[in-house]
């Protein structure tokens, strides 16, 4: 059961693990006040230190909670009628990370979140049966797909489902990013928003992409949730992508092309491909530090790589490409079953912010891809974004 303040939760028990950084900033920030404490600090830089002290996870996904706190962008859950998103909906409002809109019957919700204690106070609630532009939307999803065979007809009624409005209210800007997919498998969730939010100008296709929190570092996974079959040329832009995505989260790129071959040791046209993107990424972005084709303990261990005293990466791979699907998947579920902290799935390319839950994700992990969101909300506002291309 949530740990929440009221008649039944006064003291914060040291299980809390917000008591950190929420009791030591107030008991100093009291001190301060009160004239007790000699020595003025920053509370709020004090408490910001304390929160990524409190775990790797934290650490890594302070860049992207104070960048979001800053600029709280508006995000719309689809399924807002389930238990962890009306918990998460609370934090993030509470915390200023977003302002969250829940799309359900008002009714229950209301009811759910009092059973479960949650404040909606600073949340949306929004009946998109009743809404008065559901006509609206239909007709602007009519008419961003009517050549890609929707009917009007069509439109009105998948206007009705929830993931759909809210992608129409992503897609005319009425709200700044979508989180979904709690509930539903991961092609029910993307290939909607591919069809009508699509990907940027400058992209492809759209990727998909794991962080993997462990005890000393980070690494980013990718594809882990897209592309198949992907070529030499969607592997390379997946490598760009997500090294944009490690120099927002504050990470300088180590990018690992990763195959069954090391350097030309076993060729064939798998391998080949790989060692490809890796010439792709050379040429267009001569900016990030990238090798391979290699395999993943060379592209992780220092000793594996002394063999190879030609390659260029300066320390471990913390960008980790795979060559298709079946590795990237397979790789990433295997470290989340062997302990590992995982974040995601964020997908990358993408036009406007949407990001697809794992089903059955947990607050804290909701609340983290709500602050990936946002923070991407704003990077998109700042560079401009140009309409979209339709898949």
């Amino acid at each position: 059961e949530p740990l929440k303040f009221g008649p039944h939760y006064i003291i914060p028990k040291p299980v809390d693990a917000r008591s950190l950084y929420w009791v030591a900033p107030a008991v100093a920030k009291a001190a301060i006040d009160s004239g007790v404490a000699r020595d003025k600090l920053d509370v709020e830089a004090y408490a910001n230190e304390l929160e990524r002290k409190l775990s790797p996870t934290r650490k890594v996904m302070w860049h992207v909670t104070s960048l979001a706190k800053r600029e709280p962008g508006r995000i719309v859950f689809p399924e807002g009628e389930e238990d962890s998103i009306l918990r998460a909906a609370e934090i993030v409002s509470q915390e200023r990370i977003a302002t969250p809109i829940l799309l359900g019957r008002t009714s229950v919700m209301r009811e759910r979140a009092m059973a479960l204690g949650v404040d909606l106070e600073r949340v949306q609630l929004l009946d998109n049966h009743a809404s008065e532009e559901n006509l609206r939307y239909a007709e602007a999803l009519f008419a961003l797909r009517n050549r890609r065979g929707m009917t009007l007809n069509a439109a009105r009624r998948l206007i009705h489902q929830r993931l759909y409005f809210g992608l129409m209210m992503l897609q005319l800007g009425e709200v700044d990013g979508l989180v979904s997919g709690l509930t539903g498998a991961y092609p029910e969730t993307i290939r909607p928003a591919l069809q009508i939010i699509g990907v940027r100008d400058e992209v492809r296709r759209a990727a998909g992409c794991y962080l993997v929190v462990t005890k000393n570092d980070v690494k980013l996974l990718a594809d882990t949730t897209i592309n198949i079959q992907p070529d030499a040329e969607t592997l390379a832009e997946t490598a760009m992508l997500t090294a944009d995505l490690a120099h927002n989260l504050g990470i300088s790129p180590r990018i690992g092309m990763l195959s069954f071959s090391n350097f030309g040791d076993a060729p064939h046209r798998h391998s080949q491909k790989v060692a490809r993107a890796v010439q792709l990424i050379r040429e267009r972005r001569p900016d990030l530090e990238v090798d391979g084709e290699m395999q993943a303990d060379v592209a992780l261990l220092e000793e594996a790589r002394e063999p190879y005293p030609f390659s260029t990466l300066s320390g471990s791979a913390n960008v980790l490409i795979f060559p298709n699907l079946d590795a990237g998947n397979i790789a990433y579920k295997l470290l989340a079953a062997l302990g590992s902290e995982v974040i995601g799935p964020i997908v990358l390319g993408v036009r406007r912010p949407v990001n697809v839950l794992s089903q059955g994700a947990s607050v804290s992990k909701i609340v983290h891809m709500t602050s990936l969101t946002v923070a991407h909300a704003i990077r998109l506002a700042r560079a401009s974004v140009q309409p979209s291309k339709m898949p």
